[in-house]
């Protein structure tokens, strides 16, 4: 793999970071030489958090089938060693596909497709750690578990706070209490025929949508691989249910969304789309007090709750992806920061730029 440039611009764990890589490091491991520090191979997911001043980056399949996670400083680019690194048969890091920042409990949440695990770290782990607590079993309904998503809830001492897990192998949604062990059953489970679920890539939780503080019309927004599209659910929903909204359609320019991030300052949802190169930006909207998107191209609520629309915004040309998968959209410093793991680069451009709603309108 050749070596990146990485620009950590954002906050994860506490203003930095996060990034989850697939490909197989080098043979000399993590150490490297003087010319080459750390060589990364290619990420597929961007974490956002806003809490710490750390850079998280996740490696799959470092050595002997293990994962392996390294932390970074914040500011790092180019070649650099990592502070510290989370690796060996202890950990429990096995086809590390997700990852999500528990900063309620200052913890990293890990998800592990082989073994269908999730498992659970300490921030200031290091070396060859075991996990302070892991969710697997029969009973998990893990199978094929690709991303991740946490859930606070705000009350003290973490009490309500979830984890939220898509299922690509099964084609569902799961949520489990933050405090679960082994074998737990989910709290709920989105899947079933109607559900429109189609090898769900990425996961995201548009909160409070409506600005009237109630949880219970929170989202789940969903990427699906295996039928292009963009699916919504109630945070709260279970079983076979039907989508709220569903985007899909040529002309969306969906192809292959891989991952999502929520812009809530402008009611928008950036998508990476791997088959194309592209980030391709939508507009959520609610302007009438029910679950709609605007169309921005007519200056109108779409009704309807199969909508195909086209972008507000197409990000393709110049831009530098490869196969984009992870995004994150970090308003505190304006700035939009795309994972690519085709060419082992991580893309960070001006939030600024996208028009915002109000300029749409006029």
């Amino acid at each position: 793999s050749a070596t990146p440039t990485l620009y950590f611009n954002t906050a994860d764990l506490g203003g930095n970071t996060l990034l989850h890589y697939r490909s197989t490091p080098p043979a000399s491991g993590y150490v490297g030489d003087a010319d080459h520090p750390f060589i990364l191979p290619a990420p597929i997911q961007v974490v956002q958090d806003e809490t710490t001043t750390l850079s998280l980056v996740l490696n799959t399949e470092y050595t002997l089938g293990c994962s392996s996670l390294s932390v970074f400083p914040r500011t790092a680019s180019s070649d650099v060693s990592p502070l510290r690194n989370i690796a060996g048969a202890a950990t429990g890091l096995f086809g590390l596909a997700g990852i999500a920042a528990d900063t309620d409990r200052n913890q990293i949440v890990a998800i592990n497709s082989v073994g269908d695990s999730l498992t659970v770290y300490p921030f200031a782990s290091e070396n060859n750690v075991a996990p302070i607590r892991s969710i697997t079993g029969p009973d998990t309904r893990l199978n094929g578990s690709v991303a991740a998503a946490f859930y606070s809830a705000g009350q003290a001492g973490g009490s309500g706070d979830q984890y939220i897990v898509a299922n690509r192998d099964n084609n569902s949604i799961v949520t489990y209490s933050a405090t679960d062990t082994d074998n737990a059953k989910p709290l709920r489970t989105i899947w079933g025929l109607v559900t429109g679920l189609s090898e769900p890539d990425g996961l995201a939780l548009n909160l409070d949508p409506f600005g009237d503080g109630d949880p219970a019309k929170d989202e789940l927004v969903v990427a699906n691989g295996g039928n292009d599209s963009i699916t919504s659910y109630s945070r709260l929903g279970d079983g076979d249910t039907f989508p709220l909204r569903t985007l899909e359609g040529p002309l969306t320019e969906l192809a292959h969304p891989c991952g999502l991030a929520i812009y809530k300052d402008h009611h928008q949802v950036f998508v990476t789309n791997s088959s194309s190169n592209t980030v391709t930006v939508y507009d959520l909207y609610d302007l009438d007090g029910s679950r709609n998107i605007f169309d921005s191209t007519t200056g109108s609520v779409v009704e309807s709750p199969h909508i195909e629309i086209p972008p507000l915004l197409t990000v393709s040309s110049g831009s530098g992806f490869s196969e984009p998968c992870g995004i994150v959209v970090d308003s505190a410093n304006a700035e939009i920061i795309v994972a690519n793991k085709g060419n082992d680069t991580v893309s960070v451009f001006d939030l600024t730029a996208v028009p915002t709603p109000e300029a749409l309108s006029l």
